[in-house]
């Protein structure tokens, strides 16, 4: 008698319909677990004055994926154009690495418009070469100033108390002609942001850390 042999479907992994009341317990126990353990701070999460939950910095995130077995995935969501300026809107998926089925996603911008990138702070000229790139000497060093090679300057050297250095104003903040320069840097902080967000969304670990604050100027208030 022959017998013939259907091959077998593989059977699609599947994650349970829901978690139950000790289930949720025990995430949020190894979270804190994993934090008292291997987390360090200022380095995996930081504290801001003011707020009553550690904020959740990239670091942290990674390892909180590494526990759970999450693979972020990245795509540009939104891209917005202002003259030079860009502002970039990410999602970051997660992926449940054993299963491949996908877990949470989160959204995260940024833009040149934003003060840390859309300002620099203007340096005094060097009237050789007219490179923003003046420094000061020591003292024990005869005091005076020079133009920096490292920033870009011809390495001419003024003595104390040269009108030509001393008589400019500090120029302090203006804008940031360079804001090609910024894209990749306005890029990557998108998807870091997106990355904390869909980690705290996939793991349910804001009930320990709160959102990512890290890039509040100091003294802001947390939202």
């Amino acid at each position: 008698m022959e017998t013939s042999l259907e091959p077998t479907k593989p059977t699609k992994p599947t994650l349970p319909m829901e978690l139950s009341v000790g289930e949720l317990v025990a995430r949020r126990d190894k979270i804190k677990e994993v934090m008292a353990k291997v987390m360090e701070e200022d380095v995996h999460y930081g504290v801001v004055p003011g707020t009553k939950k550690p904020t959740l910095l990239k670091p942290g995130a990674e390892v909180l994926c590494s526990v759970f077995m999450l693979d972020p995935e990245y795509d540009v969501a939104e891209k917005l154009t202002d003259g030079e300026h860009i502002t970039i809107m990410t999602r970051c998926t997660l992926f449940h690495i054993p299963t491949g089925l996908r877990v949470a996603a989160g959204l995260g911008s940024c833009s040149t418009k934003e003060e840390k990138y859309a300002y620099r702070f203007g340096r005094r000229v060097c009237p050789a070469c007219t490179a923003e790139a003046i420094s000061r000497s020591k003292e024990e060093w005869g005091g005076g100033w020079y133009c920096n090679k490292r920033a870009g300057g011809c390495g001419a050297r003024f003595a104390k108390g040269d009108e030509s250095i001393e008589g400019q104003k500090d120029i302090g903040k203006v804008e940031n002609d360079h804001l090609a320069d910024q894209y990749n840097t306005v890029l990557k902080m998108a998807c870091k942001r997106a990355h904390v967000a869909a980690t705290l969304n996939a793991t349910g670990a804001s009930d320990v850390f709160t959102q990512d604050l890290e890039d509040l100027p100091e003294g802001a208030a947390p939202q």
